[in-house]
């Protein structure tokens, strides 16, 4: 990796080195701190792109109060979707980043609230199935492990699309034959493009994307320690 061999200082360093033609400078309206936040969007601006929806779609969001799933409530709108299901662990936590959706129509399932056996008797599938008989017509997922995967894509309408973003590594909870017969489509991402990078920036310098209200902590670079405690305690 001869560039790694230049370019070597972390991002945690107080000054680095990057090849100029990798930066993508941030627009004269974008602060730094919402720098931070565009391989956020870009990842869940990815991963809508591949749910391929048409107009007036409605889509389940779990993990919907994390990082990757309050992106995504922030860049529906621009989707053409009618209605979104957010699906996480908390209500009191779903209960704040639903303002996240405006004027969207959007309702909210909390795990904590469903029966105590829901992880064995597809509680979650079911409670989708009541919001949606149809089915959703797509499926974000971001949950990082456990039954919520597969009982979110077992509550998908004929035809409709899985995208994956959590590294979830539950094994699937049904055989492909199921896959085969409601013509389903699952696809795993891990990243953005640079492409889809760009497109955040346009958004947010147009200002038609506005996405302070996703930034709810601030740390200096000298308790980065605590931040990251933070974080990996999802305090």
């Amino acid at each position: 990796m001869p560039l790694y061999a230049r370019y070597h200082d972390g991002g945690l360093a107080e000054y680095i080195r990057v090849p100029y033609w990798l930066l993508d400078p941030l627009p004269d309206n974008v602060s730094f701190d919402l720098g931070a936040k565009v391989h956020d969007l870009a990842n869940a601006l990815r991963a809508l792109k591949l749910a391929a929806l048409r107009p007036g779609s409605a889509m389940v969001v779990t993990a919907a109060t994390g990082t990757m799933g309050t992106a995504t409530i922030k860049l529906a709108p621009y989707f053409g979707i009618a209605r979104l299901i957010l699906v996480a662990r908390s209500r009191a936590r779903l209960d704040a980043v639903t303002r996240l959706a405006g004027t969207l129509p959007t309702d909210t399932v909390a795990l904590e609230e469903l029966d105590t056996d829901w992880t064995t008797n597809s509680g979650l599938t079911a409670r989708l199935r009541r919001l949606l008989p149809q089915g959703a017509d797509a499926v974000l997922d971001y949950t990082p492990d456990g039954p919520t995967t597969w009982q979110a894509t077992a509550a998908l309408a004929t035809g409709a699309t899985m995208v994956h973003m959590g590294g979830n590594p539950t094994p699937c909870a049904f055989p492909a034959l199921t896959l085969m017969t409601n013509c389903w489509r699952l696809i795993g991402t891990r990243s953005c493009t640079r492409s889809d990078v760009h497109e955040v920036l346009r958004l947010m310098e147009s200002g038609l994307l506005q996405a302070e209200d996703l930034i709810t902590h601030r740390y200096p670079l000298a308790n980065v320690r605590t931040a990251l405690h933070t974080l990996q305690t999802r305090t």
